[in-house]
């Protein structure tokens, strides 16, 4: 019998064993809300992370924006009537690209700076297209191309007084107003933070 009382010893330890007692439902409790919290704070943190990624992306198309706008002024500066002197585009350019003419009177040095800055602003309007849905990029390589003949024209020509209907001076003023046109409103439409 001894044996019969160890194996009914065994079998009463093992049924308190498996009876929930208040601290297994506890733990059981606790372990469910960890999981709850958890998910709440992955939910708040993919909202933060989406929130991040949308300002990231809005200020990357408000550069974009800026650049295309400064270009298009350039345009709307050669377009109004009235002498233009090469001394006062070169005030404006100076003004709206945030150029600092170092040596005002070396043509090259000019001419240096201004396709420098051309091609900065390049670089960073060619990411238009993918910014926004409305621009072709084949319109801002001419947009850019037709800026680039236009300078050169004006800087190289060392005219004191510039003629707007010179040709490379107006195929830049059409194609900067077709631009504008074409995109700007679209593009301040897109820009949203939503």
């Amino acid at each position: 019998m001894e044996t019969e009382e160890i194996i009914v010893a065994i079998q009463k330890a093992a049924e308190t064993i498996a009876k929930p007692n208040c601290a297994a439902w506890l733990s059981i409790l606790l372990s469910l809300l960890a999981i709850v919290v958890a998910g709440y704070v992955a939910l708040k943190q993919a909202n933060i992370s989406e929130q991040q990624n949308k300002i990231a992306l809005f200020e990357k198309k408000y550069k974009v924006y800026c650049e295309l706008f400064k270009i298009v002024n350039i345009g709307d500066q050669l377009d109004y009537p009235g002498p233009h002197t090469c001394f006062s585009l070169l005030h404006e350019v100076e003004v709206i690209c945030g150029i600092k003419f170092t040596d005002k009177d070396d043509v090259n040095a000019q001419l240096r700076e201004v396709l420098t800055q051309i091609k900065q602003s390049e670089y960073i309007i060619k990411q238009s297209a993918f910014l926004f849905n409305c621009i072709d990029e084949e319109d801002i390589s001419k947009l850019i191309d037709a800026l680039m003949d236009c300078m050169i024209f004006i800087l190289k020509g060392k005219k004191k007084e510039i003629n707007i209907k010179d040709s490379e001076i107006s195929e830049f003023i059409k194609v900067s107003k077709s631009f504008n046109s074409k995109y700007l409103d679209s593009i301040e439409t897109e820009l949203t933070l939503n």
